[in-house]
This record gives structure tokens, C-alpha cells and sequence, in this order.
């Protein structure tokens, strides 16, 4: 079964234009003179000019960001308390993914579309909490651990400690997508034998009155 995600498209600007007018100051400062007031004006048009130039070479990209789903509550007490603590958990993996961006983008990559089955599997149950139960491990476990593992990236990066486990988390993160989708899986597949029970007791009151469903109608 294939996971559908919808996506909004934003606009993301290159830091390269800022960087290249920093590096120009610090250039122009440690090779031209730079004490008069005109120098600060002919430093200041030539760094604009810069600018331009390589927002030109490296212009904004468009991005696909998943589109944030607004999940209702269930009405059931314990599959609410759940779902506001598994709201709670994405929200924190979101704030990571943020400053991963600018660490390792492809593994912020990853985590969202992590966060965008964690929406859809929390979407799900607040309109089915029966089925809560089929995804405990991912509520308990798997999305706290995805939580842990981004904060515990950030903070083995900031400080660059840790080679062999941040190695570590950026095979374990794209893997656990495999994971969130047999949640997803299960949920759906849980609901097509729902169904399948369903059609057959129909099947079976029908045949009891005489009739088919495949009952091709009289000429």
C-alpha cells in the first residue's frame, strides 16, 4: 500500500548570497582601505552588487513541505490523552527537524515525511480510536524515539561529539520510514477486513431473502 501525502510548495532562499557579501566585507577589509566614508559607500554598492549577482546565480527553490493536517479529538478519554501526547511528541520532532535542516538537510528531509505519517496515523485514529490499539507501539515507542534520536543529533553535532553515533542516526531515520508505513498498514488493512466482514454478513442477510448482490437485473 502506497502512503498519499499531500504538500504545499514553499519558497526557500539560498544563504549563498549572504555569505558571498560577509565574505566580501572581510575581503575588502583585509585588502582595501576602509577608513574613510566613501570607502563604506563604495564598499556598501559593490556589496549589493554582489548580492544581486548571486541571487541571480543561485536563485529561491521551491520545496514541497507536507501539508500540516488538523486532527480532531476522538471523544474517547484515553485514545485524546494519547493522540494530545503524540501531538505533543511531533511537535517536538518538528522543532528538531528545523535545526537539522541547516545540519543535514537530506535527514531533515526524512524526518518530515516521518511527521507527515505520524499525522496521517493520528488522523486516523481520532476518527477510529477502536483502532488505537493496533498502533501502541508506535505512540509509545517508535515516535518518542524518533523524538530522542533528532534532539540527541543536534546536540552531538552542536558539539561535535559522538561521530559514530550521529553515523548511526542517519541510517537509523530514513529507516524507520519502513516502520511508520506497516503502522499505516496495518490501520488500513485492519479496515479493508472491516469491511470484507461486513460485505459478507450483507451477502448473507440477502441470500436469506432470495436475493444476490451480483443478481443481474430481469430484461
Amino acid at each position: 500500500m502506497h502512503e498519499i501525502i499531500e504538500y504545499d510548495l514553499k519558497l526557500v532562499k539560498s544563504p549563498v548570497p549572504y555569505i558571498s557579501v560577509g565574505a566580501f566585507w572581510i575581503l575588502w577589509a583585509l585588502t582595501l582601505p576602509l577608513y574613510l566614508w566613501y570607502h563604506f559607500v563604495i564598499a556598501a554598492l559593490v556589496s549589493i552588487a554582489v548580492y544581486f549577482i548571486a541571487a541571480r546565480l543561485f536563485p529561491a527553490k521551491q520545496v514541497k513541505v507536507p501539508r500540516r493536517q488538523r486532527i480532531e479529538l476522538s471523544g474517547d478519554a484515553e485514545v485524546d490523552r494519547q493522540i494530545k501526547d503524540a501531538r505533543e511528541t511531533i511537535n517536538s520532532v518538528e522543532t528538531s527537524v528545523k535545526a537539522i535542516e541547516k545540519l543535514n538537510p537530506a535527514l531533515a528531509g526524512d524526518a518530515t515525511r516521518l511527521i507527515a505519517s505520524g499525522h496521517k496515523i493520528l488522523a486516523y485514529i481520532s476518527k477510529n480510536p477502536d483502532r488505537a490499539p493496533l498502533v501502541r507501539r508506535f505512540l509509545n515507542y517508535y515516535l518518542p524515539t524518533l523524538d530522542k534520536l533528532l534532539a540527541s543529533y543536534i546536540e552531538f553535532k552542536m558539539h561535535n561529539t559522538a561521530p559514530q553515533t550521529v553515523c548511526e542516526i542517519e541510517q537509523t531515520v530514513p529507516a524507520m520510514k519502513v516502520v511508520f508505513q506497516k503502522q499505516i498498514d496495518k490501520l488500513l488493512m485492519d479496515r479493508e477486513l472491516d469491511i470484507s466482514t461486513d460485505i459478507d454478513v450483507l451477502e448473507s442477510k440477502l441470500a436469506s431473502d432470495g436475493l444476490q448482490i451480483n443478481q443481474e437485473e430481469e430484461q
